[in-house]
């Protein structure tokens, strides 16, 4: 009788031993797989970097260093929003935070103007863009400067 029990409690052993091996390849399947699935999300850099340059190039005239924001904060009352259109912004900030000379050039939506402004102390530059034509110019970019 005892070396029955030997016997069958040596089987569960290996049994029981069985059943961890598999249950740790089952792990380690389940986290490949999701390492996997990870690394073909993440996107190429480079490939990345060309479309946003491509697709949203920075106008000619803003420096290569400035900060692209979509929400300015200015004071309480004051902040500006891509999508404002430009008589809002004139009504706010009003002529006198223009600084230096307005650039046109040609963007992906058609042709764009870049103006320049310091309010408060504050440097940025807004780039309006027509969508539709015959539309009032909307802020398509913020950059700080």
């Amino acid at each position: 009788m005892d070396v029955v029990r030997a016997r069958l409690g040596s089987a569960v052993e290996w049994v029981v031993a069985a059943i961890f091996l598999l249950a740790t390849l089952a792990v380690g399947s389940l986290v490949l797989r999701e390492l996997r699935a990870a690394a073909s999300v993440v996107p190429d850099t480079t490939r990345a970097a060309a479309l946003v340059t491509a697709s949203s190039a920075l106008p000619a005239h803003v420096p290569g260093k400035a900060v692209s924001v979509p929400l300015l904060i200015l004071a309480p009352e004051k902040e500006i929003r891509v999508g404002d259109t430009a008589s809002r912004v004139a009504v706010m900030l009003g002529r006198e935070a223009e600084t230096g000379v307005q650039q046109s050039d040609i963007g992906p939506v058609g042709e764009r103007t870049t103006r320049y402004y310091d309010y408060s102390g504050t440097r940025f530059a807004l780039v309006f863009e027509s969508p539709d034509r015959g539309t009032s110019l909307k802020v398509t970019a913020i950059y700080l400067q």
